[in-house]
């Protein structure tokens, strides 16, 4: 584990996700986070039993892995971004929440499109992709 790192894993392959890391990156002035496609080595030996590889995924520096809308409220708040979006999703019931992340993650590829392969991010943010 990085010390004092969080790393999303997320799909590499999908264009929403790409474009989600991005913009992470571009909002993370602490440098706390790190990513990590969720098929990667390093992936497989820390989130276990995830419940799909549709479902982006969060290792806090504490070691816990947050899932889905949680992991979406964990990022948002890390950054202070969107706070009022953040504090709505939090007021929405995880079950409701969740469904509908289910539906997106579910449909990313048809409705935001998927790469051929994994895009090579830029030489400034090297360091930052395990």
């Amino acid at each position: 584990m990085i010390k004092n790192k969080v790393i999303v894993f997320y799909d590499a392959y999908c264009v929403l996700c790409d474009s989600s890391i991005i913009w992470l990156i571009e909002n993370d002035k602490k440098n706390i986070l790190h990513f990590s496609h969720f098929k990667s080595d390093f992936a497989l030996s820390k989130i276990k039993n995830t419940e799909s590889s549709d479902t982006v995924s969060i290792l806090t520096s504490n070691g816990e892995i947050l899932q889905k809308s949680d992991a979406v409220i964990f990022l948002l708040k890390l950054l202070k971004k969107y706070l009022i979006l953040k504090y709505i999703i939090q007021l929405t019931p995880k079950f409701i929440r969740d469904f509908f992340y289910d539906v997106i993650a579910k449909n990313r590829y048809k409705w935001f499109g998927k790469y051929d392969s994994c895009k090579i991010p830029k030489s400034e943010w090297k360091s930052r992709f395990l």
